[in-house]
């Protein structure tokens, strides 16, 4: 993607292609990172056991995925960013992502990279909706566990 990004360099790219483009980089990110951890645990348990034959997958990509969350953040606590635009989205319903990243004065590429996580969290949902030259957009809703973070931590 690095060398995409370098051939890209100073093009006009069609609506929503920069959001594909991150949300790919996200993709192989967390697959190097899966990739890491599956290797460590495979060896750990081979080294344990001393028998390659008992070595089994499991559940790896579900711990993986646990302690990736978990690892976000040690204190519970979204990164700021995501608290901001979590906090918009509770504030005003039936904000779309280019609203959101007016309001929180951020690019409309890295809200909706951000919103996705939210809503991976399940913190947040979407819909589609119309925006104002009636073209078909995501409109963002809060849900419940992302109220209670809100209110846990004196946000709301």
């Amino acid at each position: 993607m690095r060398r995409l990004r370098e051939i890209l360099k100073g093009t006009l790219l069609p609506p929503g292609a920069e959001e594909e483009i991150a949300l790919v980089e996200k993709k192989q990110r967390e697959d190097a990172s899966y990739t890491e951890y599956l290797e460590s645990r495979l060896e750990s348990q081979l080294t344990e056991s001393g028998n390659k034959d008992a070595v089994s997958p499991r559940s790896y990509r579900q711990d993986w995925e646990q302690k990736q969350r978990d690892s976000q953040n040690q204190h519970g606590r979204l990164e700021e960013l995501r608290e901001k635009i979590l906090l918009l989205v509770s504030q005003t319903e039936r904000l779309h992502d280019a609203q959101i990243a007016e309001l929180a004065g951020i690019s409309k590429q890295l809200v909706t990279l951000h919103l996705h996580d939210l809503r991976d969290a399940k913190l947040v949902r979407s819909a589609f909706g119309l925006d104002d030259r009636s073209y078909q957009v995501d409109v963002w809703f809060i849900e419940q566990p992302g109220r209670k973070y809100l209110f846990q931590h004196g946000l709301l």
